[in-house]
């Protein structure tokens, strides 16, 4: 059975990529919003760079991320 992040681990990663509630390009060309999350081939068409998010958003994708 696979543990799950705590809030401390949670915190920990967020420190270090930050939380960005837009997309934006990460400096190597690659579209990134939340809390290091890059965008697949789908959400590039659906998500421009510059696009906004709601925290609530961001942390779902990092929910989704973390669990991979």
């Amino acid at each position: 059975m696979a543990k799950q992040l705590g809030k401390k681990g949670t915190d920990l990663i967020i420190s270090y990529e930050k939380e960005v509630l837009h997309v934006y390009d990460d400096g190597f060309g690659y579209p990134t919003l939340g809390i290091g999350h890059l965008l697949t081939a789908s959400e590039k068409k659906a998500m421009p760079i510059g696009t906004k998010i709601t925290k609530e958003q961001s942390r779902a994708y990092f929910k989704a991320d973390a669990q991979k």
